[in-house]
Protein backbone atom coordinates (compact mmCIF):
# COMPACT_ATOMS: atom_id res chain seq x y z
CA UNK A 1 0.00 0.00 0.00
CA UNK A 2 1.21 3.52 -0.75
CA UNK A 3 0.58 6.51 1.52
CA UNK A 4 0.94 10.08 0.32
CA UNK A 5 1.80 13.17 2.27
CA UNK A 6 3.94 16.30 2.49
CA UNK A 7 6.74 17.57 4.67
CA UNK A 8 5.54 20.15 7.21
CA UNK A 9 7.98 21.62 9.73
CA UNK A 10 10.38 18.75 9.01
CA UNK A 11 7.80 16.01 9.63
CA UNK A 12 5.93 13.87 7.10
CA UNK A 13 2.21 14.60 7.39
CA UNK A 14 0.10 11.98 5.62
CA UNK A 15 -2.84 13.03 3.44
CA UNK A 16 -5.07 10.26 4.74
CA UNK A 17 -5.25 7.70 7.52
CA UNK A 18 -1.90 6.51 8.85
CA UNK A 19 -0.83 2.87 8.94
CA UNK A 20 -0.78 1.08 12.29
CA UNK A 21 1.51 2.56 14.95
CA UNK A 22 5.04 1.16 14.64
CA UNK A 23 4.70 0.19 10.97
CA UNK A 24 8.04 0.54 9.17
CA UNK A 25 7.77 2.80 6.11
CA UNK A 26 9.98 4.16 3.35
CA UNK A 27 9.71 7.84 2.43
CA UNK A 28 10.77 8.92 -1.07
CA UNK A 29 10.24 12.35 -2.62
CA UNK A 30 8.04 12.38 -5.70
CA UNK A 31 9.37 14.01 -8.86
CA UNK A 32 8.27 17.60 -9.09
CA UNK A 33 9.04 20.59 -11.27
CA UNK A 34 11.28 21.96 -8.50
CA UNK A 35 13.30 18.75 -8.50
CA UNK A 36 13.30 18.19 -12.26
CA UNK A 37 16.46 17.11 -13.97
CA UNK A 38 17.93 20.56 -14.48
CA UNK A 39 21.70 20.81 -14.94
CA UNK A 40 23.47 19.92 -11.71
CA UNK A 41 20.30 18.80 -9.92
CA UNK A 42 20.28 15.61 -7.90
CA UNK A 43 17.85 14.09 -10.40
CA UNK A 44 20.17 14.90 -13.31
CA UNK A 45 23.18 13.45 -11.52
CA UNK A 46 21.32 10.28 -10.52
CA UNK A 47 20.23 9.71 -14.12
CA UNK A 48 23.88 9.31 -15.18
CA UNK A 49 25.38 7.84 -12.01
CA UNK A 50 27.58 4.87 -12.82
CA UNK A 51 27.60 5.47 -16.57
CA UNK A 52 31.08 7.00 -16.97
CA UNK A 53 32.93 4.93 -19.58
CA UNK A 54 35.94 7.21 -19.99
CA UNK A 55 39.41 7.19 -18.52
CA UNK A 56 39.26 7.57 -14.70
CA UNK A 57 42.07 10.13 -14.91
CA UNK A 58 39.71 12.35 -16.91
CA UNK A 59 37.38 12.52 -13.90
CA UNK A 60 40.28 13.80 -11.78
CA UNK A 61 41.07 16.44 -14.41
CA UNK A 62 37.42 17.54 -14.55
CA UNK A 63 37.21 17.80 -10.76
CA UNK A 64 40.40 19.88 -10.68
CA UNK A 65 38.95 22.19 -13.35
CA UNK A 66 35.70 22.54 -11.39
CA UNK A 67 37.58 23.40 -8.18
CA UNK A 68 39.59 26.05 -10.04
CA UNK A 69 36.41 27.50 -11.55
CA UNK A 70 34.77 27.63 -8.11
CA UNK A 71 37.86 29.29 -6.62
CA UNK A 72 37.85 31.90 -9.39
CA UNK A 73 34.13 32.52 -8.85
CA UNK A 74 34.63 33.01 -5.11
CA UNK A 75 37.69 35.22 -5.67
CA UNK A 76 35.64 37.43 -8.00
CA UNK A 77 33.03 37.81 -5.26
CA UNK A 78 35.71 39.26 -3.00
CA UNK A 79 35.98 36.47 -0.45
CA UNK A 80 38.68 33.96 0.17
CA UNK A 81 37.22 30.46 -0.22
CA UNK A 82 37.52 28.04 2.61
CA UNK A 83 38.49 24.43 1.85
CA UNK A 84 34.89 23.18 2.21
CA UNK A 85 33.69 25.51 -0.56
CA UNK A 86 36.14 23.96 -3.01
CA UNK A 87 35.09 20.36 -2.41
CA UNK A 88 32.88 18.76 -5.06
Amino acid sequence: MTYHGRIKNGVVVLDGPAPAEGTAVRVEPLDSDAESAGPGSAAAILKVAGTWAGDPAEVDRLLTDLREMKKDELDNQGGAPDENQLRP
